[in-house]
């Protein structure tokens, strides 16, 4: 290898390093954040190719692939250091990710450089670890933007639960959301599912980010909610905009029933605890008990606009 390709190879993985530690795009989006993460298996193939590149030929053709590996396992760790010293938090699963990344350029490099020198049971081996990493690495951002077309296709739907791509913008208070069937005595149909929300939680109630963010042309936000305890329940609906700006609406849940609750958005507008709010700029919903209790849940099973 001449030298200027040495030095061009060798800027180009500083270059990509510096990016790592430094360039910190806005995560504000849930597809921002998978898609700045998704760029650590990305960036850290190519440096194990860069390596593998200006590596010198060994006795032991599996050498230089180690070396490989282990330089990326250094630098994953050597980055995350230095964004540690820029008030940015490390995370050891980014360094998986940047070896995930690694080891599937380095299986797919392996097969393609030795093909015809490895044995058959070695070639199967590396098309299924090159294929393992690979999906590994992408799965994320499938994931997300697979989420993404599902809330598009449902709108007006905001949230029905049938799957868990269902679930990808749903968060509880505190912790995970869990999905069941429909307890029979509730259910309108057999295998009807539900999002529960158990009341003996620290902050019971559920948060939905990233709803299809344009509300305009609607007029009425819909709830089908379920109560099967013997005590009414006090909620509060919450819908927020991108500047923080938002809006509550305080209920009640009479107790022992099925409901559909209706909140015309003019009125959302007129609410107590009301800022100015952008119906074309829609952010995320929640809907809470002020209060927890010391048992008991609710279901919801649909959220929606008319």
């Amino acid at each position: 290898m001449s030298r200027a390709r040495r030095w061009t190879c060798l800027a180009a993985c500083a270059a990509l390093l510096l990016l790592v530690v430094f360039v910190n795009p806005p995560t504000h989006t849930t597809l921002g954040y998978v898609l700045h993460k998704s760029a650590h298996p990305a960036v850290f193939a190519l440096i194990a190719l860069i390596y593998l590149n200006l590596a010198a030929e060994a006795a032991q053709w599996w050498k230089p692939y180690l070396g490989a590996l282990s330089v990326v396992l250094v630098c994953g760790v050597g980055t995350e250091i230095a964004q540690s010293l820029l008030n940015r938090d490390p995370s050891i699963v980014d360094v998986v990710r940047d070896a995930t990344g690694a080891v599937a350029s380095l299986a797919t490099a392996l097969l393609v450089q030795r093909w015809v020198l490895i044995s058959r049971t070695l070639r199967v081996c590396l098309v299924l670890v090159a294929t393992a990493a690979t999906l590994s690495a992408a799965m994320p951002l499938v994931w997300c933007l697979s989420a993404y077309a599902t809330r598009d296709s449902l709108f007006p739907t905001i949230l029905e639960y049938r799957s868990p791509l269902d679930m990808y913008f749903v968060k509880r208070g505190t912790g995970g959301v869990s999905g069941i069937d429909l307890p029979a005595e509730w259910a309108v149909r057999p295998g009807e599912k539900a999002i529960v929300v158990h009341l003996d939680n620290a902050k019971p109630g559920i948060r939905l980010f990233e709803p299809h963010p344009d509300w305009r042309g609607y007029t009425v936000l819909s709830f089908d909610m379920t109560n099967p305890n013997r005590i009414p329940i006090d909620l509060v609906v919450r819908v927020n905009a991108e500047a923080a700006d938002y809006c509550d609406v305080r209920f009640e849940l009479p107790s022992r029933i099925r409901a559909t609750l209706k909140l015309r958005l003019d009125e959302i507008h007129t609410a107590l605890a009301c800022r100015e709010l952008d119906m074309s700029e829609v952010a995320g919903i929640a809907l809470f008990v002020q209060q927890p209790m010391t048992r008991g849940e609710f279901y919801v099973s649909r959220i929606w606009l008319e």
